[in-house]
């Protein structure tokens, strides 16, 4: 990342308090009196920017070196908390000017200035595939996309050599990141190894304030909170992430227990990273970046797909269902149907 990156993203990120000590040096220099107070401000205002940067910088050195400690990790989370935009961002606290401390990523998903990751360079048997080189960094986003985590039968015999792969990955220098909606979606002999399991724990999203429109049709914004605020905590195993999941149930059920927070149940080894991902971290993928399959879809069949229907009364009829699919009732409807076919035909006889 140049430098005028970084000034740009500091600034950003400092927006709102800059623009309120400018208009308030503006209106200090009329009012002498105002002077001193916004010397006091000015003061305060680049303790607490300095106090965001050195802690912000702290967890990014702390994720950093806890990564390189731990090659093979599950990143779980249900949608919108921030799995992919975490995945990203490691890809950036990763690199180095240094030769010897940077890692080359691969991601699954579009990432700008990454790789592209193939299910076989985690697979010792592939004949097509190479096993990526020493320093690499494996974002393999939504894994029941590739291997249904359910299916172990299936797995054992189509996937030869992946687990293989997992268990010695260390040895190739790699750091892999493994991300899905639940823990059940990863395969058993993935997650059975896994170092450590990253569970998202609160997202809180970046917010614009749109004032108009551009001749384009884009949005005039500024950025109020040009960053995402996502925290995440690591657990060393299967069995310490469901004892703290279950603590914080029991926990929640109760008045007393509404007040404690996630960090303070159970007093277990859990590590927790909280961390700002500017925007410009997430304008680097798309989290709908299988959209286009409803376009190929919907132009394949354009010719044979039928019109959209609305609602035009309270009730169903017998077409509603056979255009809702409703299959339980309308081949219950079309059995009564035939049933009083049949005895019109036979009364007719």
């Amino acid at each position: 990342m140049s430098k005028s990156l970084k000034y740009k993203i500091w600034f950003e990120n400092n927006g709102i308090g800059i623009f309120i000590l400018w208009w308030w040096m503006l209106i200090s220099l009329t009012i002498p009196f105002l002077r001193f107070i916004w010397n006091i401000l000015s003061i305060i205002a680049f303790i607490f920017a300095t106090f965001k940067m050195v802690k912000n910088h702290f967890q990014n050195t702390k994720l950093r070196i806890f990564l390189m400690n731990s090659p093979l990790n599950l990143v779980v989370g249900s949608l919108g908390v921030g799995k992919t935009a975490f995945l990203t961002y490691i890809s950036h606290i990763l690199k180095s000017k240094s030769k010897r401390k940077n890692y080359t990523t691969y991601s699954s998903y579009p990432l700008i200035g990454s790789n592209i990751l193939s299910l076989e360079n985690m697979n010792l048997l592939s004949k097509k595939h190479r096993i990526l080189g020493d320093k690499s960094l494996l974002l393999w986003d939504e894994a029941n996309f590739f291997i249904e985590g359910t299916n172990y039968k299936n797995n054992d015999d189509k996937f030869v050599g992946m687990p293989e792969y997992f268990a010695i990955l260390r040895h190739f220098g790699h750091i892999n990141l493994i991300s899905g909606h639940r823990v059940n979606n990863f395969w058993v002999k993935i997650r059975e190894i896994a170092n450590n399991i990253f569970v998202g724990i609160t997202s809180k999203p970046a917010i614009p304030w749109i004032f108009g429109k551009n001749k384009d049709g884009t949005f005039k914004e500024i950025w109020i909170k040009p960053y995402i605020t996502v925290t995440f905590g690591a657990f060393a195993s299967m069995d310490e992430y469901q004892i703290w999941r279950n603590s914080l149930i029991q926990n929640k059920q109760s008045k007393e227990g509404r007040k404690v927070k996630y960090r303070d149940i159970p007093e277990l080894d859990i590590k927790f990273f909280t961390l700002k991902i500017h925007r410009y971290f997430l304008n680097q993928y798309s989290s709908r970046y299988m959209e286009w399959i409803r376009e190929y879809k919907n132009e394949k069949y354009k010719n044979s797909l039928v019109d959209i229907k609305k609602w035009n009364d309270l009730s169903l009829n017998f077409d509603d269902l056979e255009y809702l699919k409703m299959e339980k009732f309308s081949n219950f409807f079309k059995k009564l149907k035939n049933e009083k076919e049949i005895k019109e035909v036979k009364k007719n006889v």
